[in-house]
């Protein structure tokens, strides 16, 4: 029998046994105590009415051995005595070598003292009672933990091979089971991680799918017009003219810039990043992410609300966090229709940054995938102009975190968006 069954059933059998001894050396004692004073109350009894009767302790042997024929407890020794102690009757039934339970005990009669009797009675060891009374307590409960512990292994023994079947059987043909194939499970927390295991594979399975086909769609558009300006070149036997060599290093930067993004998301993930720290002012750091981008917002009407102080000094990667700058307000400058506000204020040992947009929100079912890399939301403009890898909010939030920051969204659908920042003015 294996000892994952054995070893825990003969510990709880010795740990129960252990516990119990105690109470039936108790229990052993109390009885012991109970019958002294029962037999003791007897014999007085018994030998007041024969002496009042009798009124001296003539032919008391066959009253004697009556008597002891009826007992409840077996008499090993008995010896009667005169009020001067002269030994008047003496028996001896087994050899034990046992004191006498009670030695002396007066004979009371009308007041007056008419004797004195000594009596030995069978009695069982409290230690020795109490130990056999434990060992089978010890015995029976390690039978009834080695039944429970025994279902209990087979049950969890059936359900491993239950769920081991489905991810073998997942592997094997590379799919992602279904609740029917799980329902063998009986345990429902089991069932429940399972389920909760499958919907995530399924997410990551939609991200995989959607970064293969953006992946495919982000290469193929450069590297079929690089391809189609250099064979023509090769087929007329002229060289690539400016434009064309313009346009090609256009599309080298896209393709660059896709790697890059992907191996510094990589890198802040695996906590692989190494930050520049130093103090600069914040606000003359947001000031300039400002300046940088709003050129790209000719041609809207948008009213920029900038809220900060002239000077906080913070200890950051200036580089790093313009980047998460960037990502944000380039998202809320192309999703903005008229107003765009950009807070930077200090709470206790945290300087945080606000940027809403009155743009069309995010709905609420998205808010807590819009961190997720390769991930873009329905309502993104993007989505139908064919540009974007969904890298941005990711890489801002990996940054963020880099910093021992947070970052957070609140939207509603049909209003906008609030992203806010958190980070502490000073962490090394």
């Amino acid at each position: 029998m294996s000892r994952m069954y054995v070893m825990p059933t003969v510990w709880f059998a010795i740990l129960v046994g252990v516990i119990a001894f105690p109470y039936f050396y108790w229990k052993e004692n109390q009885v012991a105590s109970r019958t002294s004073i029962a037999l003791q109350a007897l014999w007085d009894s018994s030998l007041y009415h024969y002496y009042h009767t009798n009124r001296s302790w003539s032919g008391i042997e066959p009253w004697f051995e009556e008597l002891v024929s009826v007992q409840p407890a077996r008499i090993e020794a008995f010896q009667l005595s005169n009020r001067t102690g002269s030994r008047i009757y003496r028996a001896r039934y087994v050899a034990t070598g046992h004191a006498f339970q009670l030695e002396n005990r007066p004979i009371l009669h009308e007041g007056a003292i008419v004797g004195y009797y000594d009596i030995a009675w069978a009695h069982k060891e409290p230690y020795i009672s109490a130990f056999r009374s434990s060992l089978k307590v010890g015995a029976l409960s390690g039978a009834g933990f080695f039944a429970i512990l025994y279902r209990f292994r087979r049950r969890q023994a059936a359900q491993s091979r239950a769920v081991n079947d489905i991810f073998a059987a997942m592997l094997d043909r590379g799919q992602i089971p279904d609740e029917q194939q799980f329902s063998s499970v009986a345990d429902p927390a089991i069932r429940a991680n399972l389920r909760k295991a499958i919907e995530h594979m399924n997410k990551l399975e939609v991200v995989r799918r959607r970064m293969v086909a953006d992946f495919s769609h982000e290469l193929r558009t450069p590297i079929s017009l690089m391809r189609m300006k250099l064979e023509s070149a090769l087929e007329k036997q002229t060289p690539v003219d400016i434009e064309s060599t313009y346009s090609i290093l256009e599309e080298v930067y896209r393709m660059s810039k896709l790697v890059q993004d992907l191996q510094q998301l990589s890198l802040a993930e695996t906590g692989n990043l190494s930050l520049q720290k130093r103090w600069i002012n914040i606000c003359e750091l947001v000031e300039d992410t400002v300046d940088l981008l709003l050129p790209g917002a000719e041609g809207k009407e948008l009213t920029l609300e900038f809220e900060a102080g002239r000077k906080l000094l913070v200890y950051v990667d200036p580089d790093r966090y313009q980047q998460v700058l960037i990502n944000l307000l380039g998202n809320a400058i192309r999703h903005s229709r008229l107003r765009l506000k950009l807070r930077v204020w200090h709470e206790n040992s945290l300087f945080i940054i606000e940027v809403e947009d009155d743009g069309v929100g995010i709905e609420e079912e998205e808010l807590e995938h819009i961190f997720e890399r390769f991930y873009r939301s329905s309502a993104s403009p993007e989505r139908d102009k064919g540009r974007g890898m969904g890298l941005g909010l990711a890489i801002a939030r990996s940054l963020v975190l880099a910093h021992g920051g947070t970052i957070q969204v609140r939207s509603k659908y049909g209003e906008g968006s609030i992203f806010r920042v958190a980070t502490a003015i000073f962490r090394e």
